[in-house]
């Protein structure tokens, strides 16, 4: 996937249709921007590979135990067996040249000779994970195309376990992304739709309007009726619920009895 799109990106140059790249290379994935520094190539590519090859998205679980594999150091496992082997065959040499003795109680070729072919028979068997580990790195230098003898076995491993990081880190921030965006959408939906419903009861009360002003009552009635069906008329407005046989005091009728039935007011004599 990375090859293939490299050469893609690299078409028409000198390094169209390369074969192959340095491990190195994955780790720089993400240095690679869009041009609107929103993404890089590494945020590109696992969300193709998450979309389209489901399959490659399980290689993170496959390589969990490179990090392990990174902090061990090639050099210093050699040494500790060359010295593991020189202590040993130094013990051997001494059990074999210690001096006879008739003491009963002197038991340090008895008990060092039980150790001492223990200990060969562990060195023995380390020495040969040793050089089966040295076969393999090999191999792998031979697939991945890298000489094993200049790419230490820190580096190789370290490289891998730093890209299994970046990927994991840029799925997440793919999903992160995702999430944002749809959270926006959703929100751009519903402004629209409450402007939408907004408009509608506008158009509404403003046919109602515009009917009762050129007197057409049939009209006036059809778009009443639709008005108080659907709410229209009642939804903006503050609803007022009058209490029974209550006015209110600041209501002429309440200050003056007679204001409703052309009464006059009767005349004071002094």
């Amino acid at each position: 996937m990375v090859l293939l799109v490299g050469n893609y990106m690299n078409a028409g140059s000198r390094n169209a249709q390369t074969f192959g790249f340095n491990i190195s290379f994955l780790c720089k994935l993400r240095d690679t921007k869009s041009i609107s520094h929103s993404t890089t190539l590494l945020h590109f590519l696992a969300e193709k590979c998450e979309d389209s090859y489901p399959e490659i998205m399980r290689f993170p679980d496959e390589l969990e135990h490179v990090e392990s594999a990174s902090k061990v150091s090639a050099e210093i496992l050699k040494g500790s067996l060359t010295s593991m082997e020189r202590h040993i065959q130094r013990l051997e040499n001494d059990i074999e040249n210690f001096p006879k003795t008739d003491d009963e109680q002197d038991k340090f070729v008895e008990k060092m000779s039980g150790f001492s072919k223990h200990a060969r028979e562990q060195y023995e068997k380390l020495s040969t994970m040793h050089k089966n580990m040295q076969k393999l790195y090999e191999s792998i230098g031979s697939y991945f195309a890298f000489d094993p003898h200049s790419v230490s076995v820190e580096d190789f491993f370290g490289e891998l376990a730093n890209f299994r990081m970046l990927f994991m880190e840029a799925v997440k921030e793919n999903h992160k992304k995702r999430e944002v965006e749809e959270k926006i959408k959703r929100a751009k939906l519903a402004k629209e739709k409450a402007e939408r419903e907004k408009q509608e009861r506008q158009q509404k009360k403003k046919q109602l309007i515009d009917m009762n002003k050129e007197g057409d009552e049939t009209g006036v009635m059809d778009c009443l009726m639709e008005a108080l069906q659907s709410g229209a008329a009642f939804r903006d407005r503050r609803k007022r619920t009058p209490r029974n046989g209550d006015q209110s005091p600041s209501s002429p009728a309440s200050r003056w009895s007679g204001a409703n039935y052309g009464m006059k007011s009767p005349v004071l004599s002094h």
